[in-house]
């Protein structure tokens, strides 16, 4: 562990990220009760074919906790990280410089990283994750899924310092901009 991330989970120390995405889960559970889930599905949403995650600071912030909790704060992790950047273009933008047009799509750099599914804890997981569920049961190949409007929209509001407004940025840029910060990572 590096000291900057010592320093990093010292200052986290109290944060709520369970209860910032109560909402979520519990809409996810409820789906999943349904026999709404992802148990048999592909994970298409996760891979470049659907997924253009991304997250504000403080999902960042909840996903470098569970890096360093994993031992992923590590320098092969930025190698790897820096690679996906440069194949699947996500340091630019398509766009007329006040707004993007074209979301760039990019596999999750969590997507099976354990083998199977995703390697991010549920309750630190970003926000768009847990509120994209199937609407029906037995999905192998994604389809019918959906953002889950409603819980979205109970979240934001619940969740002040995530606001529309908030910068966001893609998940594999926005980690690399904060290893940036780590000395021991340069």
């Amino acid at each position: 562990m590096t000291a900057w991330s010592q320093a990093f989970l010292q200052h986290r120390d109290g944060a709520e990220p369970q209860a910032r995405r109560s909402i979520l889960m519990k809409s996810m559970m409820e789906n999943e009760a349904k026999g709404f889930d992802c148990l048999a599905c592909e994970s298409t949403c996760c891979t470049f074919v659907a997924n253009s995650m991304k997250v504000t600071s403080v999902e960042l912030d909840d996903l470098v906790e569970d890096m360093i909790h994993k031992g992923r704060w590590t320098k092969d992790w930025k190698e790897k990280l820096e690679a996906q950047v440069l194949s699947d273009r996500l340091d630019g933008s398509v766009g007329d410089g006040r707004r993007e047009f074209i979301r760039r799509t990019y596999t999750c750099p969590f997507f099976k990283v354990e083998g199977f599914g995703c390697g991010v804890a549920r309750h630190l997981k970003p926000y768009g994750c847990l509120g994209f569920n199937p609407r029906e049961r037995g999905l192998k190949e994604g389809g019918n899924c959906d953002l889950d409007g409603k819980a979205m929209e109970r979240q934001r509001v619940q969740n002040a310092e995530v606001a529309e407004a908030q910068q966001k940025e893609n998940l594999p840029l926005a980690i690399l901009r904060r290893m940036a910060e780590d000395p021991e990572l340069s």
